[in-house]
């Protein structure tokens, strides 16, 4: 899942995409720098410039927020 996050990251042009956890939370990630990758987790920055952090293990899924 670390190499799914980084890619949607590095994708050129950047497209937003929401992060939905297996406990049904889910972060949208609406800028590239809003993200930080560690080796076993990664960090995302919230409106309110608060961060939250989870393991990619508690990722269920990648979902793009673009309106087609």
């Amino acid at each position: 899942m670390k190499e799914e996050v980084h890619n949607l990251l590095a994708r050129e042009p950047f497209d937003p995409f929401r992060i939905k956890l297996i406990n049904g939370d889910a972060y949208d990630v609406s800028h590239p720098m809003s993200a930080a990758l560690l080796e076993r987790s990664v960090f995302i920055t919230m409106n309110d410039g608060e961060w939250v952090e989870f393991r990619y293990n508690r990722i269920a899924s990648l979902e793009s927020l673009l309106q087609f």
